[in-house]
Formats: structure tokens, C-alpha cells, sequence
């Protein structure tokens, strides 16, 4: 009797014991992330994270851990593609947005970024299709995902001098602060029902404070293309806290306009993103 005893004791000891390491991997992985949603299908359950907890208009970094429902064991060696979708009611379009890869240093975090270039509204949403593919074979969820409007500019859409169609992004700072930061856009270019990134243009880049007489600040470098993430790097000199706008002008290697226009002492810039602290 004692030997039964012990025995359920001990295997109830092992079951606590291999679900305290579970949740402690799990807060481990996702240290600092919020889950906004998680969604299954028969075989996979998807949890969405992301460092807010929602999603807005503009850059978003975006999480996912995927786990076998079968086994309850979340997936270290899966293969995750994603098709990110905003239903319109008389068209369909997708957005800038990257692969989804597992992130360095990670057991079962998998990553990937989306821009989003509109909120959902009563009538129009986005959803995400995803394709998680384990030994050869497929298995997809669909996730609606509500999109709020960030309550600054940060993403803009326009269509250039070349007749072309461009998404312009604010990635980073993503936690401004009075100095020189270290500034990040995205350009892309519509292709299709897809985006691409744009390498060749070059982006003039005029911070303006509104409240404050529309003064600019020193300092600032206009950012250039940058290979190793297909984003535009420069400096961004902001003086006080409060409203900027980021006055854009992109220009071609000939120095032709392709969108915006130079800051007059009456007009800013028809292009711009905005900043506030």
C-alpha cells in the first residue's frame, strides 16, 4: 500500500514538476510580449503576441507560437507563411509585411512584422492567412485581426510623379526621447497584389513642431537604404516632447520628386508621419 502511495505521489510530483517548466518556458519566450489572441484548427492552436496589446495602423511587430494540439507541445521546427488580407466591400489588398522566421535565441517564438495601411471598421477587416507546415503537410488558420488607428500618423500612402503606387512607414524610434534618434521608414513599392521593397529612391526628411511656431531642430541625417533589412537609417533630432511632423520629400537619383514638397513658411509638406512623446 505505502508503494502505491508513493508511486501516485511521485508521478503527481513529475506531472506538477513538467508543468511549472512548461509555463516557465512559456514566460521565458515570451518575456515582455503581450498575447493579444490565439486561434486553432483541428490539429494547431496559433497564439498571436505583440509588445502592445493590439494592433494599429503602421509598423507592428508581430509573434506567433504555434502548439500540436495532440501532443500540447509547442512546435520548434515549423515552417510558418503567412497572407496578411483587408476585406473591402468592393476589393480586397494586402500590406507590407515580412516572412514569418523563428527568432535567434528562441525555442518556439516565431516573428514577423506587418504594416498596416488601414483600421477595421464596421464593414472592413483585416485577417491573416496561416500555413503551418509539419512533416510535408499543411494545416492553415485564419485569424481576424482588429486594427485600430495609431493616434499618430505612421504609415502614408501615395501614388509619385512616376505614377506608381508607395507605402511610407515610421519604424523606429519606436520610444522617442528629447535627443538624436536613431530613425527608421520603410518605403515600398505596389506590386501587384504584393509590395516591394524600394531601394533605389532616396528620402529628404524635415521634422516640424506645429505648436511651437512649426520650428525644426539640428542635427538630423536623412535616412538611407539599408540592405541588411531593406529599411531607410538616418537620425532624428527632436528638441522637446511633444507633436512632430516628419516632412517628407522622395526624390530619384536624378533628383526629380517623386512625392512631397519642400516646407514653406505657410505650407507643410503633403506627405509626412508623426511623432510624439
Amino acid at each position: 500500500m505505502k508503494r502505491i502511495l508513493f508511486m501516485a505521489f511521485a508521478v503527481l510530483l513529475l506531472a506538477v514538476s513538467s508543468c511549472k517548466k512548461e509555463n516557465n518556458n512559456k514566460a521565458s519566450e515570451t518575456e515582455g510580449l503581450t498575447q493579444i489572441q490565439e486561434v486553432s484548427n483541428a490539429n494547431f492552436s496559433v497564439e498571436i503576441w505583440g509588445v502592445k496589446s493590439g494592433f494599429e495602423t503602421g509598423y507592428n511587430d508581430i509573434y506567433f507560437r504555434v502548439k500540436d494540439k495532440t501532443s500540447g507541445v509547442y512546435l520548434q521546427d515549423a515552417s510558418l507563411s503567412w497572407y496578411p488580407e483587408m476585406h473591402m466591400m468592393s476589393m480586397s489588398h494586402s500590406c507590407p509585411n515580412s516572412t514569418i522566421a523563428k527568432m535567434n535565441g528562441k525555442q518556439t517564438l516565431y516573428k514577423a512584422y506587418a504594416i498596416f495601411t488601414m483600421a477595421t471598421n464596421a464593414t472592413e477587416y483585416w485577417d491573416a492567412k496561416i500555413d503551418i507546415t509539419k512533416n510535408g503537410e499543411v494545416s492553415t488558420v485564419i485569424p481576424v485581426l482588429n486594427v485600430v488607428a495609431s493616434s499618430t500618423k505612421k504609415v502614408a500612402s501615395f501614388t509619385g510623379s512616376d505614377s506608381k503606387k508607395y507605402i511610407l512607414a515610421y519604424i523606429e524610434p519606436q520610444k522617442p526621447k528629447a535627443a538624436v534618434n536613431d530613425l527608421v521608414l520603410g518605403l515600398f513599392l505596389k506590386n501587384g497584389m504584393g509590395f516591394d521593397a524600394v531601394q533605389n529612391l532616396n528620402i529628404e526628411v524635415d521634422p516640424r513642431m506645429p505648436s511651437m511656431n512649426n520650428h525644426s531642430s539640428p542635427g538630423n541625417e536623412n535616412p538611407v537604404f539599408n540592405p541588411s533589412d531593406n529599411f531607410y537609417h538616418g537620425k532624428l533630432s527632436l528638441t522637446m516632447s511633444g507633436l512632430w511632423k516628419l516632412n517628407l520629400i522622395v526624390k530619384n537619383a536624378n533628383n526629380d520628386i517623386i512625392g512631397g514638397k519642400a516646407v514653406t513658411q505657410t505650407e507643410d509638406s503633403n506627405l509626412y508621419l508623426e511623432v510624439e512623446f
